[in-house]
């Protein structure tokens, strides 16, 4: 369902499927490399760590949405817009990469059993994704060809958010769904 969900967004806001398609390959790798790599260091599949595949993707995922996006701002020549793309892009990821590790290694100090499992997972996991997105997907940039299109759903925003008093009813609105649904979910907890 993770896998479902990012691609149809990914197919939404970029509007290509070798996006898609690549994406695809390189946050699968990284998801199996992570368990490949537990695997081998001895940590099996536990209740917490069961997730470790759709956590894994997700943070590939993030890396690669900010190479994609960073890439389709720069228009100029293919091998300098790669080269531009990554070194634009590296620190800001590498820093989103470090404070995901950092909270994942402070599980590594706690009592249960299961939560250092998570701990240690998501810290190989952090490692992965990041190594597998800048040494793989740049690869694929060379195919990728995304326009500055205007995705649907940015139009709707832009049109939405264009009065000052549309602003600030649509505001309102997401914050009162959010605070009732936040509310909902809570009341359901034992």
């Amino acid at each position: 369902l993770a896998i479902t969900l990012c691609s149809l967004a990914l197919l939404i806001i970029y509007r290509s499927l070798k996006v898609v398609i690549f994406s695809f390959i390189c946050c699968s790798l990284a998801a199996i490399s992570s368990i490949l790599v537990l695997s081998y260091m001895g940590y099996g599949i536990g209740i917490l760590t069961a997730n470790l595949i759709v956590i894994v993707y997700v943070l590939a995922q993030s890396h690669l949405i900010f190479l994609t996006s960073n890439f389709q701002d720069f228009s100029s020549k293919k091998k300098t817009q790669i080269y531009e793309t990554f070194v634009k892009t590296l620190p800001a990821s590498f820093f989103c990469m470090l404070t995901t590790l950092l909270g994942f290694l402070s599980l590594i100090m706690v009592d249960a059993k299961p939560l250092r499992e998570l701990g240690i997972g998501g810290s190989v996991g952090t490692i992965i994704a990041f190594a597998t997105i800048y040494f793989m997907y740049p690869i694929f940039l060379r195919f990728i060809k995304i326009e500055n299109k205007t995705s649907i759903f940015s139009k709707y925003l832009e049109k939405a958010y264009s009065s000052k008093t549309a602003n600030k009813l649509i505001t309102t609105v997401i914050l009162i769904s959010s605070i009732l649904i936040g509310f909902l979910g809570v009341s359901l907890l034992n």
